[in-house]
């Protein structure tokens, strides 16, 4: 498994995974009077280099492909249908929250629809995070989402501030997710690590979690986040989140007492 700018490719199962696309956040800016420009060609010649790149065998959407809910204007129907009837691979779409009745817009028969509850590639259980994973995932080596946009908070010295998307590789808190499946969690992977994949529309400032609470039942309630480890999309790796907070701290001030001369 390595990090492919803001998605994970799964190396032996040759699966790129992707999450956060938000598909049409422009039309909700243009509504509060700011226009930009669409982001929808940009990240689909993102999305082609990376494929043309890594050359996987699907390609995973894991959740909110749009964002408008519920409307959906004509044009976004057309936009959202030949985004994915332009990629050179197979589509797995599990749905997210922004995804309502995305299953009548999209027909390209290079799609198909997943358990909006949870896939299983191998070893990593895949799901977006708006809503608790059915208990087979725990199962797995790794379970990787989305939905909670994650960043950094960084504030500069003069006072400037600026948000960085990460990825965050947690581990559960499984007193908390038996609290969750009482008596139904039946045999997990005590060695399971969580990886929230950053937004793939770079336009999205995310959730800073150095600040604010994560999105998403589990990301907020079941996972040890102050032990997590941070890691931009560059590969680079902060540390954890704790000491990332700890960095933050002002230091106190050294006081000297001079004596009398």
């Amino acid at each position: 498994m390595r990090i492919v700018e803001r998605g994970l490719l799964l190396e032996k199962e040759r699966i790129l995974i992707v999450a956060d696309l938000h598909i049409g956040y422009e039309f909700e800016l243009s509504q509060a009077g700011m226009k930009i420009p669409s982001q929808t060609p940009s990240m689909k010649s993102r999305l082609v280099r990376m494929i043309n790149e890594v050359e996987p065998k699907e390609l995973i959407f894991l959740g909110d492909f749009k964002h408008n809910i519920p409307y959906v204007g004509n044009w976004e129907y057309e936009e959202l249908e030949k985004f994915v009837r332009d990629l050179p691979v197979q589509v797995t779409m599990i749905r997210g929250n922004h995804d309502v009745d995305l299953q009548s817009i999209l027909h390209s028969e290079n799609v198909r629809f997943g358990n909006p509850r949870g896939e299983i590639r191998g070893s990593v259980g895949l799901f977006h995070g708006h809503v608790w994973p059915r208990k087979e995932l725990f199962k797995c080596r790794y379970l990787v989402m989305g939905h909670s946009h994650p960043a950094i908070l960084i504030r500069e010295s003069l006072g400037l501030e600026t948000r960085l998307s990460c990825f965050v590789k947690a581990r559960p808190l499984w007193s908390k997710l038996a609290e969750r499946y009482p008596g139904d969690l039946g045999s997990y992977n005590k060695d399971l690590k969580v990886i929230i994949l950053p937004s793939f529309n770079k336009l999205l400032g995310g959730t800073a979690l150095n600040v604010e609470e994560p999105l998403g039942p589990m990301a907020r309630r079941c996972l040890d986040l102050p032990n997590s480890e941070i890691i931009l999309e560059d590969g680079t790796i902060l540390g954890t989140l704790s000491h990332i907070k700890e960095a933050e701290q002002p230091q106190d001030e050294q006081v000297t007492t001079k004596g009398h001369e």
